[in-house]
């Protein structure tokens, strides 16, 4: 269970106020001293969505909560009222949520704090710089070892209804637990990760605030590492790379057949790519991302081509593919 900590002397939307009316008039104000050191308020969830129920939670120092009367406002509706209560639900979290907290103890002292909350919407996109095969109409995957570029949009309005700017806001990103201070601050809307050894997934936080701390919104993402792979063209000589169908079992009826290595989910810095290509579990001494394979009549009647492709840059991009060519009668 996370929470957000308000402190009196930190936001400028708390403020502890003396309470006078009625028969209170003879209670005994604590001082805003008091209020901003003996008291704290959690909210939790910490950045509660639009329409989203949260709990406030009440922590005392120095001051008898158990035989206090405590009351819980909400937009200025008594919601609780009750002893040594420390708990309220808030259900009408929709543009705007005043909480109000007034402590009344035993011997007549009052002690009230209040907080603003404008609920916001967030929300994170990624894109990972690795290749795909030209008309490739699924999403380029992240690797380890390669470069992630991420993104926030948020709809962040201010006390009165109006959208605030996005380079107005205040971004913090958090990777895996880490908050990363030197990417996340003032109109920092985008982040490029590079982290290396990762092996499982990149959890992503980011949280943004306005300026005053009021209006506020977080999202969560969990981007899943993949493998990188190799994958296996036929060069037609007339039509050129059939991008279509990769290779995985072939009858050579030409006197040649050009295959293409293609390395998929790859950081997309190809000059950085090794290529070796064996034939029946034979290393030969092509090195390029493409091997002409030529009709022989000693040819067995199966033979295995392998291509292994690595990347000199990234210790953990490295794959390998291979098909099966039969001889053609």
């Amino acid at each position: 269970m996370k929470f957000i900590y308000i402190s009196l002397a930190a936001l400028v939307m708390v403020s502890s106020i003396p309470l006078f009316s009625h028969a209170q008039d003879a209670l005994i104000p604590y001082t805003t001293e008091d209020a901003s050191t003996r008291v704290n308020i959690y909210i939790d969830p910490d950045t509660p969505k639009p329409n989203e129920p949260f709990v406030v939670s009440l922590e005392a120092f120095s001051v008898p909560i158990d035989t206090s009367i405590i009351s819980f406002y909400e937009n200025g509706v008594l919601i609780q009222k009750e002893q040594g209560v420390t708990q309220a639900l808030y259900k009408n979290n929709a543009s705007k949520t005043i909480i109000r907290v007034i402590i009344e103890t035993p011997e007549g002292r009052v002690m009230e704090k209040t907080k603003t909350i404008v609920p916001g919407s967030a929300s994170i996109t990624w894109q990972a710089m690795t290749n795909t095969p030209p008309f490739y109409k699924g999403k380029a995957l992240y690797v380890d070892e390669s470069i992630l570029h991420l993104y926030a949009v948020g709809d962040i309005r201010d006390q009165n209804g109006n959208t605030l700017n996005p380079k107005s806001l205040v971004y913090t990103w958090d990777i895996n637990g880490t908050v990363k201070g030197d990417q996340s601050g003032f109109g920092k809307n985008s982040l490029v990760l590079n982290d290396k050894f990762v092996r499982i997934s990149i959890n992503v936080k980011v949280t943004i605030k306005s300026i005053d701390g009021v209006s506020i919104a977080t999202d969560r993402i969990s981007i899943p590492i993949q493998k990188p792979q190799v994958l296996l063209y036929k060069i037609d000589p007339l039509y050129g790379i059939e991008w279509g169908n990769t290779l995985t079992n072939i009858s050579l009826s030409l006197p040649e057949l050009s295959v293409l290595a293609f390395p998929f989910n790859f950081s997309s810095v190809l000059s950085n790519m090794q290529y070796q290509w064996s034939i029946n579990n034979r290393e030969t001494d092509v090195t390029s991302d493409t091997i002409v394979l030529r009709s022989d009549s000693n040819q067995n009647a199966e033979t295995v081509v392998r291509a292994q492709v690595r990347n000199t840059n990234a210790l953990l991009q490295s794959s390998s593919s291979s098909f099966t060519l039969n001889k053609h009668e």
